[in-house]
Order: structure tokens, then sequence, then C-alpha cells
């Protein structure tokens, strides 16, 4: 396998482990580069090898499109959300004022089971969550009780209150009020 043929099949296997971050214009798009390496690839092939390698990689291209519009329809929304501790990255659509919080940025885990729990900037807690498809409710549930400066705390509190709704683009997971973002999260470094 040369170069430019190990670089496409990375470059798509990489993209198959996403299938989110993949939308129908870019789909297309990468088609489109396929194509394009493959005229290189032929360039100096005979012409029964060019054949063979066209079918193949049309095979692999239509077999990668069917199973990319399949495992879409089936990602479990709660895999996006578990296996990372989320770090707040911004609140009411704006960046975070560090001088805010206390100690640290909040923090947010959801584990299996519908467990949540986390770090207000000051205090941990321990709650849970009802997810319904792209509809969520967050219940910071138990509090610890550190008298906290700053009101940072009580910002966040009342933005994971009013959470009803989330998406995750690539590596940042966004709590929604309908169409208003309430917090933003990124996973932990």
């Amino acid at each position: 396998m040369n170069r430019i043929a190990l670089r496409v099949w990375r470059f798509s296997l990489k993209n198959r482990l996403r299938p989110l971050l993949i939308k129908k214009n870019e789909f297309i798009l990468i088609g489109i580069y396929f194509l394009g390496i493959a005229l290189l690839v032929f360039e100096n092939c005979s012409t029964q090898n060019i054949m063979k390698q066209i079918k193949l990689i049309f095979i692999y291209f239509l077999l990668l499109s069917f199973t990319s519009c399949s495992s879409l329809n089936n990602i479990n929304p709660l895999s996006l959300l578990t296996g990372n501790k989320w770090q707040l990255a911004g609140m009411m659509g704006k960046a975070i004022d560090t001088g805010k919080f206390a100690e640290a940025l909040p923090m947010l885990s959801f584990m299996d089971g519908g467990k949540l729990s986390g770090f207000t900037g000051c205090n941990n807690f321990s709650g849970d969550f009802n997810l319904e498809g792209k509809n969520i409710s967050l219940n910071p549930g138990a509090l610890t009780k550190k008298a906290c400066p700053g009101s940072g705390e009580n910002e966040f509190l009342a933005a994971l209150s009013k959470v009803k709704d989330f998406k995750v683009v690539k590596d940042r997971l966004t709590l929604l009020d309908g169409t208003t973002e309430l917090l933003s999260f990124i996973p932990e470094k």
C-alpha cells in the first residue's frame, strides 16, 4: 500500500470512529476527496489494475456510506455524555469569569443509571439526570455546604436547574434551554 492510499485509509478509519462529526455535505466532500486520491494512485498503473482498484474503491465507498447512515440512527445519546468529566467552558454563551469560582472551575460527570456528580467550583454534589432523546433534566441532589465566596456557584446551579436540552459537537457539550445556551463544557484534561 503506497503512502497516499495509507493516508486515505487512516483518514477514513478516523472518521468512521466519529460518525457524528460527519454531516451529509462533508460526506460528499469526503467522497470527492477519495475519487481525487484514486486518480493520483492510478496514474502509473496498467488499465487492468486501474479497473480492479476502481471497483474496490467504489465498493468500499458504498459500504462506508451505508454503514455511516445506519450508525447515525443507532447512537445512544447517553454514550455522548458518559465517559468524560466535563469542565465548564462557558456560561450563558459567554466565556468563564474564573474569579467567580473560589477553588476551580465547575465539573460534571454523567454515569450509567442516570447518576450525576460534579463540582460547583466550591462544593461537590451527587444527584441524577433524566434523559429522553435529546431532552435532559439535571438534579444536582445532595450538595456539600462549604461557604463559597463569589457568585459563580449560585449562577452555575441556577443554570443547571433550567437545562432542558443538550448537544455534543466535536469535544464540546452544550446544555440548553430550548435554543438558549446555558452552559458549555469541554472534557477535563
